[in-house]
């Protein structure tokens, strides 16, 4: 998230806030991430409605500008690219139901190839 906001949303630079990004998380990344996609008049909207009545400070990324919302999606895109074993794009624009339908089964599965068991520590 800090190298798609402020690398590309603060137009910081992708290369600077990745490395340190990487500085700064000791080179951890999660294993798996999902990227749910979704153009970003529909995307900002939904964010407005799930925020409405939260204070400034909750919301203040919806308070930016479509180009900011659009420079940020273009970076988890780049991410996404760089990284696909790592980052799965999922298309956002379906109901809920529908992307937990497809989400799932790919965690699940991925949970299932690292023998990993909820509860087990």
């Amino acid at each position: 998230a800090s190298v798609a906001y402020q690398g590309f949303g603060r137009c910081l630079g992708f290369e600077t806030v990745e490395a340190l990004d990487q500085i700064v998380s000791r080179g951890l990344k999660p294993d798996l991430t999902f990227l749910i996609d979704i153009d970003i008049e529909t995307s900002v909207a939904r964010a407005r409605r799930r925020n409405a009545g939260l204070p400034v400070n909750e919301n203040r990324f919806e308070q930016e500008s479509l180009e900011f919302h659009t420079q940020v999606r273009e970076g988890y895109l780049k991410i996404s690219r760089r990284e696909p074993r790592r980052v799965i794009l999922i298309d956002g624009r379906r109901r809920p139901e529908e992307v937990a339908a497809e989400v799932w089964p790919l965690a699940e599965g991925f949970l299932a190839a690292r023998k990993f068991s909820p509860g087990a520590g």
